[in-house]
């Protein structure tokens, strides 16, 4: 569990800088900003499944009846999903879909559905 939480953090790190310093050299060749914004995309994903998907499987498994490891597969689902909403919002804005107004209401309500939402999900499995 302590190394799963480790490359959690390590990916939310890598995810993070690559991706401001990709930001930061958008007239850097492409080549680069290409690489910076692929090994951001796959720190996202490492991190999904080291600090997300893996640990609440495990939990599952451990879960004293079918009703709690239900209630953990829901969980997982929609902290997988909500956490998409972060980079479709950062595709939509740099490919111009959006304006200033709307990108910062979409990147307010995909913070609030990922990082707010989720611990009422959490206190009601623990709960139960």
């Amino acid at each position: 569990a302590q190394r799963q939480c480790c490359a959690a953090l390590l990916c939310v790190q890598s995810m993070l800088w690559c991706g401001a310093t990709a930001d930061a050299l958008l007239s850097a060749p492409l080549a680069l900003t290409a690489s910076l914004l692929a090994a951001s995309f796959a720190s996202f994903y490492l991190l999904l499944h080291c600090g997300i998907r893996a640990p609440l499987a495990a939990c599952r498994r451990h879960a004293a009846d079918t009703a709690t490891g239900k209630r953990l597969r829901g969980v997982q689902t929609y902290l997988l999903t909500t956490w998409h909403a972060f980079p479709l919002v950062w595709l939509l804005d740099n490919s111009g879909a959006l304006g200033a107004s709307l990108t910062r209401d979409a990147y307010l309500a995909s913070d609030v559905a990922a990082k707010l939402l989720p611990i009422s999900l959490y206190l009601a499995v623990a709960s139960r």
